[in-house]
């Protein structure tokens, strides 16, 4: 099988997410029930790939639920031996065409929201309105026409800490304005979901469910596309 390049959305220097930084209280990757992780994971990446075809996949990840190490440079925590491709490759997640770094769309603004899920349209908001966000808007689109060109579909991961926020709303975003331009789009499939509810995160109160908050900031989103 040929080896899929990786494109990497990669925002690092601008990356201001002090949840980043290890954790000395949390449980030890090895500890973990690995069979257990690797089933959730694999369900989903299976549920993902029935949907089939499509020329877009759009999912969202957090590097840290999946005991991923840490390191400071997007290039290292994905690329690195053990790293995330590595990490949800042995779990039945095969390698993206481009990953996004959302760890710079962090805002202390929304901390006290954060026992909601990037369904919560105050947290979307704040993330829109981020100013990284254009700029990675911009990136992947401009990356996924480079794989468009190429022929091949185009696989998408946004990556952020938790997975529960900001690759959330990225990838809800990406997957929104693809399908405005006429994509066949499977996703937005969010691979950290089994951590919310083990978080006791919120994603169906009257502000996670705000539909119409929802399509006006996505409408905000697809402008930003247009002009990229």
């Amino acid at each position: 099988m040929e080896k899929k390049e990786k494109i990497l959305v990669d925002l690092t220097a601008d990356s201001d997410d002090d949840e980043a930084l290890p954790d000395p209280k949390a449980i030890p990757a090895e500890s973990a029930p690995q069979s257990e992780k690797k089933f959730k994971i694999g369900t989903e990446w299976g549920e993902i790939i029935d949907k089939k075809p499509a020329d877009v996949v759009v999912t969202s990840v957090g590097w840290k639920t999946l005991g991923v190490p840490y390191k400071y440079t997007f290039s290292e925590l994905v690329e690195t031996s053990g790293g995330l491709s590595d990490t949800l490759l042995s779990w039945g997640t095969p390698a993206q065409d481009i990953y996004v770094d959302c760890r710079a769309l962090k805002d202390d603004n929304v901390k006290r929201l954060l026992m909601h899920t990037g369904f919560h349209v105050d947290i979307m908001e704040a993330v829109v309105k981020h100013r990284n966000f254009r700029n990675l808007v911009k990136q992947t689109k401009d990356l996924a026409k480079r794989c468009k060109e190429e022929g091949r579909a185009t696989s998408i991961m946004a990556v952020c800490t938790s997975g529960a926020h900001r690759s959330v709303i990225l990838a809800e975003a990406l997957a929104f304005c693809f399908r405005k331009d006429g994509h066949e789009v499977v996703g937005p499939s969010h691979l950290s979901w089994c951590s919310w509810k083990d978080r006791k995160l919120c994603w169906t109160c009257e502000r996670c469910k705000d539909e119409k908050k929802r399509e006006q900031l996505h409408g905000i989103v697809y402008e930003m596309w247009k002009s990229a």
